[in-house]
C-alpha cells in the first residue's frame, strides 16, 4: 500500500488520472488557463504523457461539459485543481494512445525535415530525446550527424528549436517554411535591446 500522504500534488494527480484512465472515469477537475480563473470541466482523459519538464494528460470533453463537448485537447497537470470522479462507464474505453504534444495530436502532414550536426545530434541521443513521437531519424552519417524529420502542430516549435540550436540544427526542406522560419528568428534578435 502506498502511503498517498507523502506523494506530491502531481504525483496525486497522476494516480487518479490513470485509475480514471483504466475505469473509464468522468472526472470534474478545476482547471486555470494562463491568466484566467479556475473553471470547472467535465472531461474524459486518455493518456498522461511529458515533455521532460511538465505531465500532461490527453483529454476529451464530457456531455456534461457547458461547451465544446466531445472537443480533443490537452491539459496541463500544473494547472488542474480540484478532481472529482463523477461517473464510470463500462460500456467505453478511455485509454488511448496519444502521439501528440501540449498543442495536441500530431497531423503526419505538418513536417519538417531538419538536419543536426554532430554537436546537436550527439545531446539528442544522448538526453533520449528522440524517443518522442515528434521526431523520426531518416538518416545518420558516419561522423554522427543526422537528418530527421520532425513533426509539429504549431510553427512556433520549429522556431524554437531552430533558434535554440542555431546553427548546429538547419531545415533541409520545403524553402516556404524554411524562409518564415528564419524571418521569425531574425524578428526575434531584432526585438532584442543590445
Amino acid at each position: 500500500m502506498i502511503k498517498t500522504a507523502e506523494l506530491s500534488n502531481l504525483a496525486k494527480r497522476i494516480i487518479i488520472f490513470e485509475n480514471a484512465i483504466n475505469n473509464n472515469c468522468v472526472l470534474k477537475v478545476q482547471y486555470k488557463k494562463a491568466g484566467h480563473d479556475f473553471e470547472v470541466k467535465y472531461i474524459r482523459p486518455h493518456s498522461i504523457f511529458s515533455n521532460g519538464f511538465t505531465y500532461y494528460t490527453s483529454i476529451t470533453y464530457d456531455k456534461l461539459n457547458n461547451k465544446d463537448k466531445g472537443k480533443e485537447r490537452t491539459f496541463a497537470f500544473s494547472a488542474i485543481g480540484d478532481i472529482k470522479a463523477i461517473e464510470y462507464l463500462n460500456d467505453e474505453v478511455f485509454k488511448q494512445e496519444y502521439k501528440g504534444n501540449a498543442f495536441g495530436t500530431f497531423n503526419k502532414e505538418r513536417f519538417v525535415i531538419l538536419n543536426l550536426n554532430t554537436s546537436s545530434a550527439n545531446f539528442f541521443k544522448r538526453e533520449i530525446l528522440f524517443n518522442n513521437d515528434a521526431f523520426e531519424i531518416i538518416d545518420e552519417e558516419l561522423d554522427g550527424a543526422i537528418t530527421i524529420k520532425m513533426y509539429y502542430n504549431k510553427i512556433f516549435e520549429v522556431i524554437k528549436l531552430i533558434q535554440q540550436w542555431m546553427p548546429n540544427i538547419t531545415i533541409q526542406n520545403n524553402d516556404e517554411i524554411r524562409e518564415e522560419v528564419y524571418q521569425k528568428i531574425k524578428a526575434n534578435f531584432g526585438n532584442l535591446d543590445i
